[in-house]
């Protein structure tokens, strides 16, 4: 068994170095041959003898003398690809084991031994070129070998599985398929494990067995991929339609979030690249069909969609670009009007939140501009001047101290004194009874430090504009920028009194001891008819109040009554029927209530009397109640309709037709818009036989008169062309009798 074809040449130049340093003693020894020859011829006898170059026996030992030095050899000598060890005496071993300058050799029959061969019975085995016999861990020209004891190579694993031999012991390094398993060893021999760099290119092999890794592998918490030959791969791969990356350095494949190339990608536990939509820590993500990670505005129609600097989709309020916009919990856009959270939002062109003034759809709306809710109710948008600062800080600060004195709410250290309480009676009579301030501050204790606000928003949220009542008080909005109107105000030509509140005066207030004023219901300054307390009076130019007489404010006429009060509903004044609705205006013209239609002007209900009205005719009777159906009038009969409107021309009255001439039916023959109809004596069309003035007529279905000959009930029968039956005559070769029936004549 051949261990190393070096083995030889690693021998021969170690015998080399035998001879070299044996050359002296050689040339000393020829020397001294040379002088014993010259001696005469028996040394040379001598000499050849047992000098001679070959084998040589004596003295029961056998050894060789080297031809070219003539000395006999000594140590470890191949003679003609023999291998033999000599002692230090030239001579040859005897048989059995022997060591060398630290080599064990075993003689047999004077050779040294090579190859396998049993020794007592046991098989050893000897260097096929040198028959060294080695056991254990050895080097050999710079490579490791393993023997065992009896000097064969050890092939396979060591006993801590960190080596490995080759069928002649040699310890292996670099790659080795053992097993059909694929390892690779260190330069040390030592077995490769976990990650190693082998010509640029990384491996990893097991920790516990060494194998190479190959396909998908969890390394410490990492995912790698190996190809067949155990590179790991690093970059882009494809792998059954779908996307992996390895760090370029590591291998390790890229989990969760990474940034590639200037590039963000997220992939997920397997490692796969993610496209599409994904939600991460309750965030939600979208990444291209290449993987990479949706930034900025995004679509899919009809949804629009935006993505922040880190890829995750805004949700709730973002702001983008100075501006506001507002995702829901899918992270879809929102546009238009809103209600979130129970506040009511905005969402302009483009899904802008909307803050501050907005004009939407002719309508005017409010934001704040913090919250960007939409304002309702009293709210606060301009800053208020410093004079109203002054005003509104001044009018609170002397509601508190009023209240505070009229409840006497003192600690005994706060107790006013009497010049404090002196002006505090006084500022009680500036707040007395029927004064603007009294008002102002019942005001404002029922709505608190909002009503001073300069705007109002309905409940949808539009700006209020003009009048409106708010908790039982009127306020004025102005028409064109809705802010709230204070102090005295003139609109449409009637005064009114706001206050610092805002809200109208009513009633009567007293100021400055000699003023008196008088406000509406509605808060307009007493000029004329005003409502106070649900009555409706009457302020005449000389301030007294109008009493049992009629009075006429803006067109319209009251009647006041003897407690000054305008009155309601009908009432008869000075022996005429009148009517005054539920504000106290007479009710002129057409009126109607559940006892009938009336028609009443200045003197009163009409009775017994024609009016018309518009392009209707109506006709009151002695109650004043316009009639309905047929009535006779001064001896004519008319018709009115259930609204009490005289009817004209054609007109079905009981599933009977009439044509109607001012309310009046005709009767008898008629000529209607080129037809010749016969309403006989009873007024209304009908078919067949008809009598008008002791003349018979034949009508047809639609009430048209028959004329010429006309057969009815299988007799014939002839009517003049007034439709007149004849009787007693001739015609056509008829004899016609006295019933109007037409015989042959004979």
């Amino acid at each position: 068994m051949s261990i190393n074809s070096n083995e030889g040449n690693d021998f021969c130049n170690r015998y080399n170095e035998v001879l070299k340093s044996d050359k002296k003693k050689m040339i000393a020894a020829a020397a001294a041959c040379t002088i014993v020859m010259g001696a005469g011829f028996g040394g040379y006898l001598y000499y050849g003898a047992y000098y001679a170059s070959g084998w040589h026996t004596h003295d029961g030992s056998t050894y060789y003398i080297v031809k070219e030095t003539g000395k006999k050899a000594l140590g470890y000598q191949i003679i003609d690809n023999t291998c033999y060890l000599f002692d230090d005496n030239g001579n040859a071993m005897a048989d059995g084991w022997h060591k060398y300058r630290g080599d064990t050799y075993y003689v047999k029959d004077g050779v040294v031994q090579r190859g396998k061969m049993k020794i007592k019975g046991e098989e050893y085995y000897f260097s096929e070129e040198s028959g060294i016999f080695r056991t254990g861990l050895c080097e050999i020209n710079g490579g490791e070998y393993y023997f065992d004891d009896h000097g064969f190579p050890d092939t396979g694993f060591d006993s801590d599985g960190g080596y490995y031999y080759d069928e002649s012991g040699k310890r292996v390094t670099g790659w080795a398929k053992i097993n059909n398993v694929q390892y690779y060893f260190l330069k040390s021999g030592e077995m490769a494990k976990g990650f190693v760099e082998i010509e640029g290119k990384i491996y990893y092999f097991d920790d516990d067995d060494g194998h190479m890794a190959t396909g998908w592998q969890d390394i410490d918490g990492k995912k790698y991929y190996f190809s067949e030959s155990g590179a790991v791969h690093k970059g882009w791969m494809e792998l059954e339609k779908k996307y992996y990356y390895s760090d370029e350095a590591t291998g390790a494949c890229a989990q969760g979030f990474a940034e590639i190339d200037g590039e963000s990608y997220y992939f997920n536990d397997s490692c796969e690249m993610v496209k599409g939509w994904i939600t991460i820590d309750k965030n939600r993500y979208h990444f291209a069909d290449d993987g990479k990670m949706t930034k900025g505005w995004y679509e899919e129609p009809p949804e629009k969609y935006y993505f922040k600097g880190d890829g995750s989709a805004g949700k709730g309020f973002t702001k983008i670009k100075d501006k506001y916009y507002y995702f829901d919990k899918k992270n879809r856009l929102l546009s238009g009007w809103n209600e979130i959270g129970g506040n009511v939002y905005y969402f302009g062109r483009g899904g802008v939140v909307a803050d501050g003034w907005e004009d939407i759809d002719e309508d005017t709306y409010y934001f704040d501009k913090t919250t960007h809710v939409a304002a309702t109710g009293w709210t606060n948008t301009d800053q208020y001047t410093d004079d109203e600062k002054k005003k509104i800080k001044e009018f609170k600060s002397n509601v508190s101290k009023l209240v505070k004195f009229e409840k006497d709410d003192y600690k005994k250290d706060e107790k006013p004194d009497e010049k404090e309480t002196q002006k505090l009676e006084e500022l009680a009579d500036k707040f007395g009874e029927k004064t603007f301030n009294a008002y102002d501050r019942k005001v404002y204790e029922k709505f608190g430090g909002a009503v001073f606000y300069q705007y109002y928003f309905y409940s949808d949220h539009t700006l209020c504009t003009g009048f409106h009542k708010i908790n039982g008080y009127y306020f004025y909005f102005d028409e064109e920028t809705g802010k709230k109107a204070t102090g005295w105000k003139t609109i449409d030509g009637k005064r009114y009194y706001f206050g610092l509140t805002g809200a109208a005066a009513v009633g009567e207030f007293e100021e400055d001891g000699d003023k008196k004023y008088t406000f509406s219901n509605e808060g307009v300054l007493a000029d004329g008819i005003v409502k106070i307390d649900a009555e409706w009076k009457f302020k005449k130019e000389d301030g007294s109040w109008a009493k049992s007489e009629f009075v006429t404010s803006k067109g319209k006429i009251y009647y006041i009554g003897e407690d000054e009060a305008a009155l309601t509903g009908w009432h008869t004044i000075e022996d005429k029927l009148y009517h005054f609705d539920n504000d106290g205006k007479l009710s002129k013209g057409l009126f109607s209530d559940d006892s009938g239609l009336y028609y009443i002007d200045k003197n009163g209900a009409q009775k017994d009397k024609w009016v018309t009205a518009g392009d209707k005719t109506y006709y009151f009777d002695g109650d004043g109640k316009a009639v309905s159906g047929w009535r006779e009038i001064d001896g004519t009969e008319f018709y009115f309709d259930s609204d009490h409107v005289l009817q004209n021309e054609w007109t079905t009255i009981a599933g009977k037709k009439y044509f109607l001439q001012n309310g009046v039916a005709l009767r008898g023959p008629v000529y209607i818009d080129d037809k010749y109809y016969n309403f006989g004596e009873d007024g209304y069309l009908k078919s067949g036989w008809v009598s008008w003035r002791g003349q018979k007529f034949y009508n047809n279905k639609n009430g048209t008169v028959v004329t010429g000959w006309k057969k009815i009930g299988g007799k014939r029968y002839y009517f003049n062309d007034y439709g007149m039956m004849l009787i007693n005559t001739t015609v056509d070769g008829y004899n016609i009798d006295n019933d109007g029936v037409a015989h042959k004549a004979k």
